[in-house]
């Protein structure tokens, strides 16, 4: 007999997690529901959550030793369930891998869990910078690289806990209008103020150096995609513009917009200034909805997102406010 026909490992969510329903960013209970992860989908193993700590129930034969992240967590006991506790401390997105090893020393299937930590106010906190911040990149691994004009960049690790923290991890000598990530993240261009791009090597985040230059990047710096590729939205001089595979065209006129970004495939938030924050529903994609706005601490002048972590990052004259994404587009007026 095989380890799965002899082991259903199966996850049961009995903590205060947070819905995805916009209509209440309340954190509601859920009843116990086991979810047979022999026959889910990976992409459906995930919880979202405002708590730090959430428990999981694991199902599976009398005496199976549980594993989570190779520490042993208990054995199951006669009824057939063990609950264990997960810490989640950092807002953010953590995976965790579950698994069973039975009497006779065979391992089950391993599972991965998604769980996602989210704040439950919109104001997550704000990293103070020596210049005015002119533009903005994040990375995944929430490393923020931070254009100050004659100040030069900061490059900036962000950490999320209880409150926002920061460590300036090294700095770049160079004037700095704009900045941009490379796909693989190991090259920063940096606009200076005639539009010429410097590229950094990255590679080493403590000692950055500074390798050649370009006229223009291949790709609009500025630029924000629809996840099927089709229709492109950037900031022009006077507003927005989208580019779709026929045709180019100004959407959205506004000279005092100078940032786009696009968040759950149906909106856009864009920096305006002293005005803050503009959110428009692109549902209709050629027929943008402005829908609601944001005042924030200073003048906004550029955004960065890590969508799958819900962070919003706003770059102003003297630092970057960083808000909860979801929290932040319900107040806005997002459905």
């Amino acid at each position: 007999m095989s380890i799965t026909e002899k082991l259903t490992l199966s996850l049961a969510l009995i903590a205060l997690l947070s819905g995805c329903n916009r209509t209440s960013i309340e954190d509601q209970t859920l009843s116990p529901q086991s979810v047979n992860l022999n026959t889910v989908s990976m992409k459906e193993n995930s919880i979202t959550t405002t708590q730090d700590n959430i428990k999981v129930e694991v199902i599976g034969e009398l005496g199976a030793k549980v594993f989570l992240n190779n520490q042993e967590m208990g054995e199951i006991p006669e009824n057939g369930k063990l609950v264990i506790n997960i810490g989640v401390d950092e807002i953010g997105t953590h995976y965790y891998n579950i698994y069973t090893i039975d009497k006779e020393g065979k391992k089950s299937e391993n599972k991965v869990l998604k769980v996602i930590k989210k704040a439950k106010s919109s104001e997550l906190g704000r990293v103070s910078t020596k210049g005015e911040v002119a533009g903005l990149t994040v990375s995944k691994e929430k490393i923020a690289f931070l254009a100050e004009k004659g100040d030069g960049v900061e490059i900036v690790g962000i950490g999320f806990n209880d409150t926002v923290s920061s460590d300036l991890l090294s700095t770049i000598d160079i004037d700095a209008y704009g900045v941009v990530l490379s796909d693989n993240g190991k090259k920063l261009y940096i606009k200076d103020k005639n539009g010429v791009y410097s590229i950094v090597d990255i590679s080493n985040i403590s000692d950055p150096k500074i390798i050649g230059s370009l006229k223009e990047l291949p790709t609009r710096p500025n630029e924000a995609k629809t996840k099927d590729s089709k229709y492109t939205y950037y900031k022009r001089a006077c507003g927005i513009g989208l580019k779709t595979p026929t045709d180019n065209t100004l959407l959205i006129k506004d000279k005092f917009i100078t940032d786009v970004v696009i968040v759950e495939d149906k909106y856009i938030l864009a920096s305006h200034g002293k005005e803050g924050l503009y959110l428009y529903d692109i549902s209709d994609r050629t027929h943008p909805k402005k829908i609601g706005t944001k005042e924030i601490n200073g003048v906004a002048s550029a955004l960065s997102v890590l969508e799958d972590d819900g962070i919003l990052f706003v770059a102003n004259k003297k630092g970057v406010d960083i808000y909860n994404l979801d929290i932040l587009l319900h107040e806005m007026g997002a459905k």
